[in-house]
């Protein structure tokens, strides 16, 4: 067996729900990945789909920040690195950017060059109105406000330290074990009817990372670039959820009244169009597929 080129291995820092497809993308288009978790049970499940699997674990209350060492040099070791930790908000703002900042300082040398960054759209606040890549955001929301900054301290650091910056921002996200149907199910009361929906299926949001990992094109070291990723269709909550009850035969959800304070974001995601095609891009015509 030839040994496997730096170039080719990517390390992915969230092997969830949107991590692990993201992983069998990359492995079907020949690509070596490194995945971490925590929990040793989940090793084999890993490794049983062609990840090379570690156990390791962020500890900023440590003096070296990660244990155990050894998994944590060859996870360093691959040209690409998937951040796809969420921030937790009940542990606070502190716990994830320090978590951010233990990865920023075991960066060497031998580390990688390009990082993908998984956000979010809650980045921009919910009364923001049409938003592309260009807008300033201005988030609401507690996870919204530290992504946001998450994202400005990671291009400082791609500058400082050399290496390409990829944020992607998906919407709401939707698939297997998620379907929308049961999101608002027999709710009394919901909240903005008339506001428009920006959501994401999984398959999509990792066909996305995994061609924004390989396809690097006119990313110079030091740059960063930023995708949103979701649906080209927006419908009202109303029709959406109403119409994702009915597809999996549960009670619809009743709204209240659209009032001035309702949302009014509608994510514009062209830029990642340029790059892929979307299959569940109309996702009211798909309901029910693969959900």
């Amino acid at each position: 067996m030839s040994p496997i080129s730096r170039n080719d291995c990517v390390s992915l820092l969230g092997c969830g729900w949107l991590g692990l497809p993201v992983a069998e993308k990359l492995i079907t288009a020949g690509l070596h990945v490194r995945g971490s978790t925590t929990h040793a049970s989940k090793l084999s499940v890993l490794s049983s789909l062609g990840i090379e699997s570690l156990l390791m674990r962020i500890d900023p209350g440590t003096e070296e920040g990660w244990t155990p060492s050894e998994a944590t040099a060859r996870f360093f070791d691959s040209a690409t690195m998937i951040l796809g930790l969420p921030p937790q908000a009940a542990l606070g703002e502190e716990h994830f950017t320090s978590q951010v900042e233990t990865i920023l300082a075991r960066r060497g040398r031998s580390s990688f060059e390009h990082l993908v960054f998984i956000s979010s759209t809650s980045v921009f606040g919910a009364k923001q109105g049409s938003v592309d890549e260009t807008t300033l955001p201005k988030p609401d929301s507690e996870a919204g406000i530290i992504l946001a900054k998450v994202e400005q301290r990671l291009v400082a650091a791609a500058g400082e330290q050399g290496f390409r910056l990829t944020i992607v921002r998906p919407g709401g996200l939707i698939g297997p074990g998620r379907h929308p149907g049961l999101f608002l199910a027999g709710r009394k009361n919901a909240k903005d009817p008339e506001s428009p929906i920006n959501l994401i299926h999984q398959m999509d949001c990792a066909e996305a990372v995994a061609t924004l990992v390989r396809d690097t094109d006119g990313l110079a070291t030091g740059e960063s670039r930023t995708f949103n990723l979701v649906s080209d269709r927006h419908p009202t909550r109303r029709e959406f959820y109403t119409r994702a009850s009915q597809a999996v035969g549960v009670e619809a959800p009743e709204f209240s009244p659209q009032t001035e304070d309702s949302a009014d974001k509608v994510v514009q995601s062209a830029r990642i169009r340029t790059l892929m095609q979307f299959e569940f891009d109309d996702l009211l015509a798909s309901m029910g597929a693969k959900t």
